[in-house]
C-alpha cells in the first residue's frame, strides 16, 4: 500500500505548478474561501452552487500560495487510495489493492487533485462513505453508523448533488439491511 500511496502522491505533485496560475473555477474557490466569515463569507456562499463545506475546509490556505491551494487537493486526494484500498479489502486483500492502484493511477483523479476545487474532497468523503455503507451492511453497530453519518453529512455539506448520493445511499442501505 506505500508504494501505491507513493506512486499517487507522485503523480498528483508532477507538473502541479501551472504557469497561468489559478483559472477562473479555482480563482472562485479562492475568493469564497478567503471572504471573512463575518464580512460576506455566508453571501458568497449562496452565490455559488455549491455548499460550504469545501470552502470551509479551503479557508486556511486562503493567503497562501497557488502552489499551497492546490496541495489541499492533492491531500484528500492521496488519502483516498488507502481508503478504497479498505473499500475492495472488504471482500478481498487482492480487490483492496486492485482498488487502490485504480485509485492512484486514475487520470480524472489526478487531474482533479492539481485543481483548487472540492472534487477531491468529495472523492474522499465518498470512498469513507462506501467504505461505512459496506461495513455497516456487514455489522450495524454505532462506529459504523457514525462514520456512514458524518462522510455523507460531510458530501452533502460539500456538494449539491450529495443530497442525490445520500438517498440512493441510504435507500440501498435500508434496502440491504431490509429495515422497513
Amino acid at each position: 500500500m506505500f508504494f501505491i500511496s507513493l506512486l499517487g502522491l507522485f503523480l498528483r505533485l508532477y507538473n502541479i505548478i501551472k504557469p497561468e496560475g489559478l483559472w477562473n473555477d479555482e480563482y472562485v474557490s479562492w475568493m469564497v474561501a478567503s471572504t471573512p466569515f463575518n464580512n460576506g463569507f455566508w453571501n458568497a456562499v449562496l452565490k455559488q452552487c455549491h455548499l460550504p463545506f469545501y470552502y470551509i475546509y479551503l479557508k486556511p490556505f486562503a493567503n497562501c500560495s497557488d502552489l499551497i491551494l492546490r496541495l489541499t487537493s492533492v491531500i484528500p486526494s492521496v488519502l483516498a487510495i488507502p481508503v478504497m484500498y479498505f473499500v475492495g479489502k472488504e471482500y478481498s486483500k487482492k480487490i483492496g489493492i486492485f482498488a487502490a492502484s485504480i485509485t492512484s493511477v486514475l487520470s480524472f483523479l489526478i487531474f482533479y487533485a492539481q485543481e483548487v476545487r472540492f472534487y477531491s474532497l468529495l472523492f474522499l468523503l465518498s470512498a469513507i462513505s462506501l467504505l461505512f455503507t459496506i461495513k455497516l451492511i456487514k455489522n450495524f453497530n454505532k462506529t459504523n453508523l457514525y462514520g456512514y453519518i458524518i462522510s455523507t453529512v460531510l458530501i452533502i455539506f460539500t456538494h449539491v448533488l450529495g443530497i442525490i448520493y445520500a438517498s440512493f445511499n441510504f435507500a440501498y442501505l435500508i434496502y440491504k439491511k431490509k429495515l422497513i
